[in-house]
């Protein structure tokens, strides 16, 4: 039996309808804050890093100077425009920022890591090379042929690096590079 006191039914359901929707508009306001935060700080990073001597010859100069004046504008729409826009706005915003950094600070590790990478790929090579020549006498039960096949490969390795180093030397820095690590250890 029902108490004077207590809510109906109807009144129960608008009640948990309510706290329902309570909860959701804290929810988006915290998803909005953390966006909000991640973006403004992407423009500084990402401007920052365009900024830095270091940096420059990862990105061609009218684009480094377009997209930090694009970071300028981003900035200024954020404390304006943007100030009460959802977090799916400041979400899909720094995506495109993200992906734009990560793609200049590539060429520049890319850049780093390559002679490291050249140097190790070449040792290798020389080192199974070396193995293949010594099993001739260590190892009589394998055949010319598959030590043929493997040393075919092996320069065919070689001759990739070779052209891939070639038409690496003939882009600028702030070009994509044609020369991924990643890809030597594959073919290795």
């Amino acid at each position: 039996m029902r108490k004077a006191s207590q809510l109906t039914e109807d009144q129960l359901k608008a009640a948990n309808k309510r706290v329902k929707w309570y909860k959701k508009r804290d929810e988006d306001k915290i998803k909005t804050d953390v966006a909000k935060n991640d973006f403004e700080a992407m423009i500084y990073k990402l401007r920052d890093w365009l900024r830095e001597d270091d940096n420059a010859p990862f990105v061609e100069e009218g684009e480094r100077d377009g997209y930090i004046e694009r970071l300028t504008e981003l900035e200024d729409w954020l404390y304006e425009d943007g100030a009460d826009a959802n977090y799916t706005v400041y979400e899909g915003k720094a995506k495109n920022m993200t992906k734009d950094f990560d793609r200049f600070n590539n060429r520049k590790v890319l850049d780093e890591e390559r002679p490291k990478s050249v140097e190790s790929a070449r040792k290798v090579l020389t080192k199974i090379l070396d193995k293949v020549a010594e099993m001739k006498d260590a190892k009589p039960w394998i055949t010319d042929e598959e030590k043929k096949d493997v040393t075919e490969k092996l320069e065919e390795v070689k001759k990739w690096l070779e052209e891939t180093l070639v038409a690496q030397d003939k882009l600028a820095k702030h070009e994509d590079p044609v020369f991924k690590p990643a890809e030597m250890n594959k073919k290795l």
